[in-house]
């Protein structure tokens, strides 16, 4: 997911070059905030002009953003948005508004039904970008009043995905749709590749290779796509 993200930036590095402009990209592991708050104490120690940022962490990224702030460097967003006065502009996608269009697409496909959110792999209470499109997915179908579903919210992580996820399945035999909040709608793919007794709808983002690989074979339904290079 990340690569054409790098991408892009390489392309601006190329085009700016002439201007004087200098972009260095820093590394921090996502599924780490010690990473995160290390990455960011090294960027703070070079005195840039500006930084942008993904804020993968919620709280951890509100922390940082107010000492940039103090510092008086500039700070932009991209991929995920957080409300701070101190943040001059995002580029990224709403999320809320793309968790009403994964729900008016799964309506589409199903016209009654359990359906769980599936968030695999991040903290959720500190992962904005998660909550907000489960609370669009949800708004959905509160507005529309639609009592023939039911939704359940369900953690996982990649440790352990395999088994709880077929856990749920024995515990949920009702189970018609699964929406994925991430791009790893592929791990999920795989693990229902294997049940040929039911037929589960799925609906996922980006159009990383395996994801697309399981939308050409019919098991992934739907996914949503933002031009992240």
């Amino acid at each position: 997911y990340w690569l054409p993200c790098v991408n892009g930036i390489q392309d601006a590095i190329t085009e700016f070059k002439a201007y004087n402009v200098v972009i260095e990209i820093h590394y921090f592991n996502p599924e780490s905030t010690k990473s995160f708050l290390k990455t960011n104490e090294a960027i703070i120690s070079q005195s840039p002009d500006a930084v942008l940022l993904t804020p993968l962490f919620h709280k951890e990224t509100i922390e940082i953003i107010n000492q940039y702030d103090e510092l008086g460097i500039m700070v932009n967003t991209f991929n995920n948005q957080v409300e701070s006065s101190s943040i001059k502009s995002f580029v990224g996608q709403d999320l809320y508004k793309s968790g009403r269009v994964a729900a008016s697409l799964m309506n589409l496909i199903l016209q009654k039904g359990q359906i769980a959110i599936i968030h695999i792999d991040e903290s959720l209470k500190n992962a904005v970008h998660m909550q907000e499109k489960e609370r669009g997915f949800r708004s959905y179908f509160d507005e529309k009043n639609l009592p023939d579903y039911s939704l359940t919210t369900l953690k996982l992580k990649y440790s352990n995905i395999e088994n709880k996820l077929t856990s749920f399945l024995d515990e949920n035999p009702d189970l018609s749709g699964i929406f994925i909040t991430t791009s790893k709608a592929y791990q999920i793919a795989y693990i229902l590749s294997s049940i040929t007794d039911k037929k589960i709808a799925l609906i996922g983002y980006d159009l990383i290779d395996k994801n697309v690989s399981f939308l050409n074979q019919g098991l992934v339904h739907f996914l949503i796509h933002q031009n992240q290079k």
